[in-house]
C-alpha cells in the first residue's frame, strides 16, 4: 500500500510505502507513486520524504526502484529524505549522499 500527503508548510511530499517492495509487486508499488509524483505536480513540492519505516523486505528489484525513484528526484534538483525502521538500512551508504535514516 502506497499513500502520499503534501505538507504546504514545508513544501515536503511524503510517500509511505507499506509491505514488501519486492519483484512481485514493484510495478504496482512504482506506478502508485509515480501517480503520486504527477497528482502534486512538478512546481508543488520541494523534497521527497520516502517512509519506507513499514517495509518489511525489499528485494533486488524492489532496490532499484528505490534508487531509480533517488535519482529522477535527484536529477529535478529536489531533496530526498529516507526513512526506516530496519537498522539494516542506517548503516547502507547512499549514492546520492548522506545516509539511509
Amino acid at each position: 500500500m502506497v499513500t502520499g500527503r503534501f505538507h504546504k508548510t514545508s513544501g515536503e511530499l511524503s510517500v509511505r510505502v507499506r509491505g514488501n517492495i519486492v519483484s512481485t509487486n514493484v510495478e504496482r508499488i512504482g506506478a502508485a507513486i509515480s501517480g503520486i509524483l504527477k497528482e502534486q505536480g512538478t512546481e508543488a513540492w520541494r523534497g521527497l520524504r520516502l517512509d519506507l519505516k513499514s517495509v518489511q523486505m525489499v528485494d533486488s528489484v524492489g532496490l532499484n526502484l528505490i534508487l531509480a525513484l533517488v535519482r529522477k528526484v535527484k536529477a529535478d534538483n529536489r531533496t530526498v529524505t529516507i526513512l526506516s525502521g530496519n537498522p539494516w538500512w542506517k548503516g547502507f551508504s547512499w549514492p546520492f549522499g548522506g545516509r539511509g535514516y
